[in-house]
């Protein structure tokens, strides 16, 4: 076989692999998006209203470890890996009001890296984004998540996915060695009753 028949046969034996590779991932990341369900085999973990859940190491950090979309938790708290990152919740119910989301944390930002949005679903419909800047890259916000969403689930599940819009790793942004795709860090978390 000469030499340019058998790049071509390498060629074609790269692409093949890289198509099986992305339709793998294709399909996985469907499966992530459909664990919307409220039969999804994941861990939900019990919170009630007005309880705190905080994502560093010390404290509910085994659970996010079993969840998908998140790196080890840290002192501080977890960051998410810059693709979506889910949340798997169960709470008690609302009884026909709205709930309000509190969440803290930060993004890592950068003069090549200024701002950074993620954006909220809940049980599959979407409640809110927020943005971080440059100026202000802490992040104590409140989303509203509507009770239509939360009555999609019977059991008081609570699927959450934030998605981080502007990834980054701080190593390609010249801040330190960390080659990591980060996302939103998230240092806690509450479910309270929404006002009027």
């Amino acid at each position: 076989m000469s030499n340019g028949k058998m790049y071509f046969s390498l060629v074609v034996v790269v692409i093949l692999i890289y198509s099986s590779i992305s339709i793998f991932f294709i399909r996985a990341s469907k499966n992530i998006v459909d664990t919307t369900c409220e039969n999804a085999l994941v861990d939900y973990l019990h919170l009630s209203l007005n309880d705190v859940l905080r994502f560093d190491s010390e404290h509910n950090a085994k659970h996010i470890g079993r969840w998908f979309g998140w790196y080890s938790p840290e002192s501080w708290g977890t960051w998410s890996n810059g693709g979506p990152s889910f949340l798997y919740l169960n709470v008690e119910k609302a009884e026909g009001s709205d709930v309000c989301l509190l969440i803290n944390g930060w993004s890592a930002l950068s003069k090549k890296h200024p701002r950074s949005r993620v954006k909220i679903t809940v049980n599959g419909s979407y409640v809110g984004k927020f943005t971080q800047t440059l100026e202000n890259p802490s992040v104590n916000t409140y989303i509203r998540i509507p009770y239509s969403a939360i009555k999609t689930s019977s059991n008081g599940n609570l699927v959450i996915k934030l998605l981080s819009l502007d990834p980054s790793s701080p190593f390609s942004s010249g801040e330190n060695p960390d080659t990591r795709i980060l996302g939103f860090g998230i240092t806690s978390l509450q479910l309270v009753h929404c006002g009027p």
